[in-house]
């Protein structure tokens, strides 16, 4: 937790301060008519290779420390993951927030909410994000940018252990089933029971999900630059350009379909049960036979 607090912190006010100090070479190619697409595009890009870089080496130090009982693999694609995450957020506050006061707003989201909504602190515990309606999960998975981060880690970690430690289930046992577990109590993978299958290759339930969440909070970001500080990109205001271009209104109304169906298919996925076949518990029969009742 405090390692992905540190990097998500430090990662997301650099990346940041890579839009806040482009600004004015911005707002003058905005006046000038130059894409602002491209421009967008090319600075998501040079900031997520940059700081994937960044992540994977604090992900290299972490594993060294940590010497985690888990596959390293994991430690590399979560950590990897923290990062796409944490730079979407940073993609986004420059365009929705001035230049005075964009540093601030991003740190105390990513300290407030990456600590509060992560699921280590009540009232946002593990337990209640999957036990109360979806409310909790709806706003821990948008909000967060460590709440997937922590939960793969750890349920990586604790997968590994053996069946006697009550966290797992071996594939051949029949003894217990899933909802009996340590995992299970806890509140961790509540969508995925397949976690409780006892390996050590990780947990990546959440790849896909974190990966949704990146590519919708960048497409806000990308509207957010088209509709906000238009003043000083030399521009009328959004809405009086779409009541006098019909080209303009139906691209927006566009652009809010997708959204909605972005913020729709992505809650979706994170909050999906994967199937889970329990292993049949054994009868009064073979139990018998399997303690040599029948033997002669």
């Amino acid at each position: 937790m405090k390692v992905g607090i540190i990097v998500c912190i430090f990662v997301g006010l650099t990346a940041t301060t890579t839009l806040t100090s482009k600004r004015l070479q911005f707002f003058r190619e905005a006046g000038s008519g130059y894409d602002l697409n491209a421009y967008f595009f090319a600075i998501n890009i040079h900031s997520t290779v940059e700081h994937s870089i960044q992540v994977e080496l604090a992900a290299l130090f972490a594993a060294w420390i940590r010497k985690p009982i888990a596959s390293d693999t994991s430690y590399f694609i979560h950590f990897l993951l923290l990062g796409w995450l944490t730079v979407a957020w940073s993609m986004l506050f420059p365009m929705i927030c001035s230049p005075d006061t964009v540093i601030l707003v991003s740190g105390f989201f990513f300290a407030f909410c990456g600590l509060i909504f992560s699921g280590s602190f009540t009232p946002f515990t593990f337990t209640s994000i999957y036990g109360e309606e979806g409310v909790k999960e709806f706003v821990a998975g948008w909000l967060s940018p460590t709440r997937f981060f922590l939960e793969s880690l750890t349920v990586g970690e604790y997968r590994c252990l053996p069946e006697q430690s009550g966290f797992t289930i071996e594939p051949g046992s029949r003894s217990r089933l899933s909802n009996d577990t340590m995992m299970v109590m806890m509140g961790y993978a509540g969508h995925d029971l397949n976690a409780v299958r006892q390996s050590c290759d990780g947990w990546y339930w959440s790849v896909v999900p974190v990966i949704c969440i990146g590519i919708t909070i960048r497409y806000l970001a990308l509207g957010a630059m088209h509709a906000c500080f238009r003043a000083q990109q030399a521009k009328k205001p959004l809405l009086y350009v779409m009541k006098r271009n019909c080209f303009v209104f139906t691209i927006t109304m566009l652009y809010c379909i997708g959204a909605l169906a972005l913020i729709s298919v992505t809650t979706w996925l994170f909050m999906r049960n994967q199937p889970f076949v329990d292993n049949e518990p054994y009868t009064k029969g073979e139990l018998l036979n399997l303690y040599g009742f029948f033997d002669e």
